[in-house]
C-alpha cells in the first residue's frame, strides 16, 4: 500500500465466511484493480452466486485476480469465470500464484501476458515422481502452472531425503534463495537451521526449504502438495488434495472442502483413511450412510487407483480448520489417531481384510504366470517391465490371468459383477501395477464387505440376482443391523426384486436387529403396492414385531418426516 501509494481494503476470513459474496460486492463497490484468495474462495462465490441479487455487480475494473494459498483446480477456475465474466470480468484476469511468508510472500505468479497452463500428467509416472504429459483420455492428474519463479530468486527442485538436485520434469521439494527470504524464525534457532540453511548434496546453498512438493515444466512452477502431507502407500506417492477433489464430487451429500485424506500405520504398512463431513441439515439413515461411504470409496478406487482402509463419515464442523476455512490435515490426523473424533462419527466403512486375498498371493500367482512367456526381461521382481509380447501372447497372458483371478474369487465365494478388461490389465507397465489394479478390481466389483445379493438389488439387475441366487446361498443373510436383501428392495421400492427374492425363499417376517420386518418397513413408508405383495405371504401375516418396528423402521425409510420422528424416540431409547 505504501510502496504503490494505493488504497487497500482488508476483509477478514470470518467476514468472508459469514457472507462470501461480500467479497464480490466490495470488489465492485470500490472499483478494485487487484485481489487475491485461495482456490476454495473462488469456488464458494461461484456456488453462492445469485443472478437476481447481483444485477448491479460490475467487475470490469479488475486487472488481475490471484489464486494462491492452495492448489488451483481447473474446474473451480472454469466455474468462477463462467459466472462472473457476465459482470464485466476479463476472462484472462484470474492468474495462479505461489508464495509463502518466509519469502515475503510472492515466489511465482502467472503474468497477464503468459498462458494459463493446465497440464494433464500421466498418473502412473506422477506416482513415481516423474512428469510426462499425455492425452486427456488416459489416466491422468491435472495440474495448474503457478508461473515462472520471480527473477529476484534462484530455485532448485531437490530430492527431500538425498538432497540431490533434480532436473526439470522430476518432482521434488522446492528450495529457494534470494533477497526477499527471511533470516529465520524468531527465537527458534534449531528450526531456522533446518529450514533456512539447507545445503544440497553437492554443496549448493544455503537455501530455504519450502516444504512444498512440485516441479518445473515449460518454465513454470507447478505445485503438487505439502511434503508433510505426502502419502507413500505400497511404494507409490499420493497427494491428499487429489483424493479430496474426488470426494468433493459428492457435494450434494457432503460438505465440499471439508474432507481429509490421511495415511496411518496398519499392519506394518501405511493405509489410506478418509475423513468426510456430511452436509448440515442432512439426516441420512444408516443405509443411506453406507451408500454414501461406498460411493466415495468406489470413486477413489476408480479415479485414484487406491483402496481406502476406512471411509469415516462425520458430523458437520467436526474437522479442525484454519481461520480461512481450510482443513488442517496434520492436526486432524493427530485427532484421529488419538480417538478425539469418535464422538462426531456417524458411520465407518471398514475394509474387510479377513476374507480379502492377500496381496502376496496375487503377486506370486502373477509372477508364476508371466514367467512362462518369452519376455525381453524375465520379471523376477515386481517392478520389472512387462514388454516384448506379441498380440497373441498378450491375449494368452490375459486369459490365464483372468482364470487365476476367477479361481481366487471362487475360493472365497466372491462374485465378480463386472468383466476384467484385457486392455486395462495389459496397459499396466509392471507386475506391481497389475497387482494393484487387480486388488482394486476385487474391491470394486465383488461382494467384499457386504451381502453379495445387495449388489444386484442396488443395480436393479434382475438377471444378476437370478445368477447369484443358488440353493447353497442363504437369501436371508443380514447386512448392516441385520437388514436383508429383501429389506433393501423394499427400501429402494423395487417390486420386481421383491417378487424374485420371495420366490427364492426370502423371509418377509425376518426382523433386523432393530426389530424391523420388510412388511413393517413398507407400512411405515406408506407403500401400499409393496404391502400388498408382502402381505400375500404366509410368513408375513403374523407380524408380531409391528409395534417395535413402527418405532425403528424410520432408520431404513426414505421418508424424512418419519426419520425425524423416529430419531426423536431413538434418542430417548439410547
Amino acid at each position: 500500500t505504501i510502496y504503490y501509494r494505493c488504497e487497500t481494503l482488508l476483509l477478514s476470513p470470518v467476514e468472508f465466511l459469514q457472507d462470501p459474496l461480500r467479497w464480490i460486492s466490495a470488489l465492485s463497490a470500490h472499483k478494485a484493480n487487484f485481489s487475491a484468495a485461495p482456490n476454495f474462495a473462488y469456488g464458494l462465490v461461484a456456488k453462492r452466486y445469485n443472478a437476481e441479487k447481483m444485477k448491479e455487480i460490475d467487475l470490469s475494473s479488475i486487472e488481475m485476480l490471484s489464486s494462491a494459498g492452495e492448489p488451483v483446480k481447473p474446474d473451480t477456475v472454469q466455474r468462477f469465470l463462467k459466472v462472473y465474466t457476465s459482470h464485466g470480468l476479463n476472462s484472462n484476469a484470474l492468474r495462479a500464484a505461489y508464495g509463502l511468508a518466509e519469502a515475503t510472500l510472492v515466489v511465482s505468479c502467472v503474468k497477464l501476458t503468459d498462458d494459463f497452463l493446465i497440464k494433464k500428467i500421466s498418473r502412473l509416472n506422477y506416482e513415481q515422481n516423474k512428469v510426462v504429459e499425455v492425452d486427456s483420455h488416459e489416466d491422468t492428474i491435472t495440474n495448474v502452472g503457478c508461473g515462472p519463479i520471480n527473477q529476484s530468486l534462484s530455485s532448485l527442485v531437490v530430492h527431500p531425503e538425498t538432497r540431490d538436485v533434480l532436473p526439470a520434469n522430476q518432482i521434488g521439494e522446492l528450495w529457494i534463495k534470494g533477497g526477499s527470504i527471511a533470516q529465520g524464525y524468531w527465537k527458534k534457532a534449531e528450526l531456522t537451521e533446518q529450514k533456512f540453511n539447507a545445503v544440497t548434496s553437492d554443496g549448493q546453498g544455503p537455501y530455504l526449504r519450502t516444504g512444498d512438493i512440485g516441479f518445473i515444466h515449460e518454465g513454470q512452477l507447478f505445485i503438487s502438495g505439502r511434503l508433510t502431507d505426502l502419502m507413500i502407500i505400497a511404494g507409490k506417492n499420493y497427494y491428499p488434495q487429489d483424493i479430496e477433489t474426488v470426494i468433493d464430487q459428492f457435494n450434494e451429500k457432503i460438505r465440499p472442502g471439508c474432507s481429509v485424506a490421511i495415511s496411518v500405520e496398519s499392519d506394518d504398512s501405511e493405509a489410506l483413511v478418509l475423513l468426510v463431513e456430511l452436509r448440515e441439515g442432512s439426516k441420512p439413515d444408516q443405509g443411506a450412510l453406507q451408500d454414501i461411504a461406498q460411493e466415495i470409496k468406489n470413486s477413489v478406487i476408480g479415479q485414484c487407483g487406491i483402496t481406502p482402509k476406512r471411509v469415516i463419515l462425520l458430523e458437520p464442523k467436526a474437522l479442525d480448520k484454519t481461520t480461512s476455512g481450510k482443513v488442517r490435515r496434520q492436526p486432524n490426523k493427530a485427532r484421529y489417531i488419538k480417538g478425539e473424533l469418535t464422538t462426531s462419527v456417524l458411520y465407518i466403512l471398514q475394509q474387510e481384510h479377513n476374507r480379502f486375498p492377500k496381496r502376496s498371493i496375487i503377486e506370486e500367482g502373477l509372477l508364476a504366470i508371466v514367467q512362462q512367456y518369452p519376455l525381453q526381461e524375465k520379471p523376477t521382481l515386481l517392478d520389472s517391465p512387462i514388454s516384448g509380447l506379441n498380440e497373441a501372447k498378450q491375449d494368452a497372458l490375459f486369459q490365464e490371468t483372468k482364470a487365476f483371478i476367477s479361481s481366487k474369487a471362487a475360493e472365497l465365494d466372491y462374485i465378480l459383477t463386472e468383466e476384467l478388461s484385457i486392455s486395462e490389465v495389459l496397459s499396466k507397465g509392471t507386475i506391481a501395477e497389475m497387482v494393484e489394479y487387480i486388488c482394486c478390481f476385487f474391491e470394486m466389483y465383488t461382494n467384499i464387505g457386504k451381502n453379495v445379493l445387495f449388489a444386484a438389488v442396488e443395480k436393479n439387475n434382475e438377471a444378476l440376482l437370478q445368477k447369484l441366487i443358488s440353493p447353497t446361498r442363504d437369501v436371508n443373510t443380514g447386512g448392516i443391523h441385520g437388514k436383508t436383501a429383501l429389506h433393501l428392495a423394499v427400501q429402494l421400492d423395487r417390486p420386481n426384486m421383491i417378487v424374485l427374492l420371495l420366490s427364492r425363499g426370502a423371509d418377509a417376517s425376518h426382523a433386523t436387529e432393530l426389530g424391523v420386518t420388510p412388511l413393517a418397513l413398507a407400512r411405515f413408508s406408506g407403500r401400499e403396492h409393496l404391502i400388498t405383495v408382502l402381505s400375500s405371504t404366509d410368513d408375513a401375516k403374523n407380524d408380531t414385531n409391528l409395534s417395535v418396528a413402527s418405532l425403528w423402521a424410520g432408520l431404513f425409510a426414505s421418508n424424512e418426516d418419519g426419520q425425524s420422528a423416529v430419531a426423536a424416540k431413538a434418542n430417548k431409547r439410547f
